[in-house]
């Protein structure tokens, strides 16, 4: 996919192609694709990363973090739920054995 645009700059008119390309190859993220799959220019590798992806990138680490906080809290307390589920059996067994036991 490609896209073409004016230019009414005279600083953009005034450069080289070369320099045009590899301005609108820095804009470009969308490779095509391969076996069915969308191949992207995310800036792996040591390539700048564009902004907007660079942006997303960055919110959507915040929102793994927090997730990730939300699901050891829950795993912390399953551990706790657990352990009050184990307890409860205990008494019980406990009571049921000592009214046994009279």
């Amino acid at each position: 996919m490609r896209a073409h645009a004016r230019v009414h700059a005279y600083s953009a008119r005034a450069m080289a192609d070369e320099q045009r390309s590899a301005v609108a190859s820095y804009f470009s993220v969308y490779k095509g694709h391969e076996a069915d799959k969308v191949k992207l220019a995310l800036g792996g590798g040591g390539a700048v990363m564009h902004p907007a992806i660079e942006a997303a990138a960055s919110m959507l680490q915040q929102t793994w973090e927090e997730v990730r906080g939300i699901l050891r809290q829950m795993h912390g307390l399953e551990v706790v739920r657990g352990m009050l589920r184990q307890m409860h059996v205990t008494r019980c067994v406990e009571r049921c054995s000592s009214g046994m036991a009279r």
